[in-house]
């Protein structure tokens, strides 16, 4: 897994949100900034439940293990994006890929992202 230092404007830039409390200063990515920059495409009802999800266009999965996912938290703190919380909830539900692949997808994606708002 590759890592890169940010700043919290960066991360802020690309859609996260600033939280600081307590001496802890952290930027919080939602995981509808996370969830594409790791393929994940979700489909909800009106309600916000889960209607249907895929991971890279083919791999379907679950409701409930999509719900699981997408729950994982991903934030930016001290330079760097913390994805553990993203790597054992991957690791723990069985998506179909790895936890580690899918934090090299979004350590690709948010470079990428960080990128572009900065040019």
């Amino acid at each position: 897994m590759m890592t890169n230092t940010y700043t919290a404007e960066q991360i802020e830039k690309i859609g996260g949100r600033r939280w600081t409390k307590a001496g802890h200063d952290r930027v919080y990515l939602n995981a509808d900034v996370w969830a594409p920059l790791i393929g994940l495409d979700v489909e909800f009802y009106g309600t916000g439940n889960v209607r249907g999800a895929t991971l890279e266009g083919t791999d379907n999965i679950s409701n409930t293990r999509t719900t699981a996912l997408l729950s994982a938290r991903v934030f930016w703190e001290d330079g760097q994006v913390k994805v553990a919380d993203l790597v054992a909830t991957a690791n723990r539900v069985r998506v179909g890929v790895t936890g580690e692949l899918l934090a090299d997808r979004l350590a690709m994606g948010i470079a990428r992202q960080v990128a572009e708002v900065s040019a």
